[in-house]
């Protein structure tokens, strides 16, 4: 009788750390994405600050004299 409920308290006590790791686990893939996440809008935000300090080198068609329009359209 006491050998079988050892061996059940093992089982038991095994899952209960399986459970444990997985949950672990999922925690760190979890903080994995956030990392990710967060270094993806960090990279958004500093090309969004570079082309504020440095904007294209041509305006916008719009912008452009009628003439300059034509002749860019030609192209």
């Amino acid at each position: 009788m006491e050998e079988k409920e050892e061996k059940e308290m093992e089982k038991k006590e095994e899952k209960e750390e399986e459970e444990k790791e997985e949950e672990e686990e999922k925690e760190e893939k979890e903080e994995e994405e956030e990392e990710k996440e967060e270094e993806e809008e960090e990279e958004e935000e500093e090309e969004e600050k570079c082309v504020m300090r440095h904007p294209p080198p041509f305006p916008c068609h719009n912008t452009l004299p009628l003439s300059d329009q034509n002749r860019h359209r030609k192209h």
